[in-house]
């Protein structure tokens, strides 16, 4: 499930957890695994980094009855530069594998990361 801007609360909290997960107030916030792949193909170089944070510790300000089923949250950040032209370009996107009927294996970590190397990542 895709979370999108215009979802103000929900979207504003996410980019909240994710930018407090890397400062010290990490110790106090969900545990989390990161990801990346860096690549030069086809004229450009790509990066793609993926983080996943997981929603076993109670955050004050993550309205977590709006998305009750979400139990981990994902950002993926990918940059990409054009050799010929020099331009950059970069995009922000926050999911979640919450979803209604999900298969049991998807609420172990491993298997999270797993799907996220081989659906967004590539790896």
């Amino acid at each position: 499930m895709a979370v999108k801007e215009n979802q103000k609360g929900l979207y504003e909290a996410t980019e909240e957890l994710f930018r407090r997960s890397s400062t010290r107030e990490k110790n106090k916030l969900p545990q989390s695994e990161h990801t990346e792949k860096k690549e030069n193909v086809h004229g450009r170089d790509e990066s793609r980094c993926c983080r996943v944070l997981y929603l076993e510790k109670e955050v004050s300000f993550f309205p977590k009855e709006d998305w009750p089923e979400a139990h981990a949250l994902i950002r993926i950040r990918s940059e990409r530069k054009i050799w010929s032209t020099g331009v950059t370009s970069t995009e922000t996107r926050y999911t979640s594998p919450a979803q209604k009927n999900q298969p049991k294996n998807l609420t172990r970590k491993s298997a999270i990361i797993g799907t996220l190397k081989t659906s967004y990542i590539g790896v």
